[in-house]
């Protein structure tokens, strides 16, 4: 049987997050399975939000205070030698995750700034968390899945070329050139031929003139161990060979039963002989 690769990204790591959560989550998995998280430099405050939007919680990151990564010491001291020993891998998520309300809804930060505001601050971000940890940031991981063309240009230019995000057909929001054509009719015709539960996104890579994008599969408080199991074994039988599964530590260590699930699934995929585990660099590599 052809090997079917497989990243774990776990979301939103930042000043908030506790080392003890993370060993609760992933402990018994590492050096078996490398986890890629995807790092917040500066995390703005949550606040609480209109109850009314469909699809959003209590509460997001809307407050203007910040918080820097670097200052929860035991923190870094944990990744860091979580990664020198390969059991983790970072990936840049903003810069302080912040959203504003537009247009009836939360947007996330790579949809509302402006490129100056994300030249200044992804490249501040970059370099803050290459200082902290002895890994070089080469995946992008946008907040809330958002991403304009300016936001792609400016990592881009970082030498950023590796975005773990959907490619929205419901707008414009690549440039439009031969490159967006093509991938814009392989979107469409997945989605055309993949109508029927258990639906996925799809796990190819979308190449573009500059930068590559690969989306994840979202493993949230809704998903069952058996509905993820019924979508890799569909992914599985259409041949997909990479796929990054994303998850949120914090939603795991708020809800038992949900990090049961999570616990099951990776136990799940443990025990299966073709299944290698990559981190989500690796995964974009065909």
């Amino acid at each position: 049987m052809p090997i079917i690769k497989i990243a774990i990204r776990d979301d939103d790591l930042s000043f908030y997050s506790k080392q003890e959560d993370i060993d609760l989550i992933y402990g018994r998995y590492f050096g078996r399975i490398p986890i890629s998280f995807a790092v917040i430099p500066f995390v703005c405050e949550v606040g609480q939000i209109d109850q009314n939007i469909k699809g959003r919680g209590k509460t997001l990151n809307v407050g203007d205070k910040k918080y820097n990564i670097g200052l929860n010491l035991g923190l870094v001291e944990y990744m860091e030698n979580k990664i020198n020993n390969n059991n983790i891998y970072l990936s840049l998520h903003g810069y302080d995750h912040k959203y504003i309300f537009k247009n009836r809804n939360y947007l996330g930060e790579c949809l509302w700034k402006d490129k100056k505001t994300l030249e200044k601050e992804l490249a501040g971000g970059k370099n803050h968390i290459e200082s902290l940890f002895t890994q070089r940031l080469e995946v992008f991981v946008p907040p809330d899945n958002g991403i304009s063309k300016e936001c792609i240009d400016v990592l881009v230019n970082l030498g950023i070329k590796n975005i773990n995000t959907i490619f929205d057909i419901k707008k414009i929001s690549r440039k439009i050139d031969i490159f967006y054509l093509k991938n814009l009719i392989k979107r469409l015709f997945y989605k055309v031929n993949h109508t029927q539960k258990p639906y996925s996104v799809p796990q190819s890579i979308f190449y573009f003139k500059d930068h590559r994008e690969k989306a994840a599969i979202l493993f949230n408080q809704k998903m069952s161990f058996e509905e993820a199991k019924n979508i890799f074994e569909m992914q599985t039988r259409e041949g997909t060979s990479r796929l990054i599964i994303a998850t949120h530590h914090q939603e795991l260590i708020a809800s038992p039963t949900f990090l049961s699930e999570f616990k099951k699934f990776l136990d799940y995929l443990l025990s299966v002989d073709n299944v290698e585990f990559v981190n989500i660099k690796e995964a974009f590599n065909e």
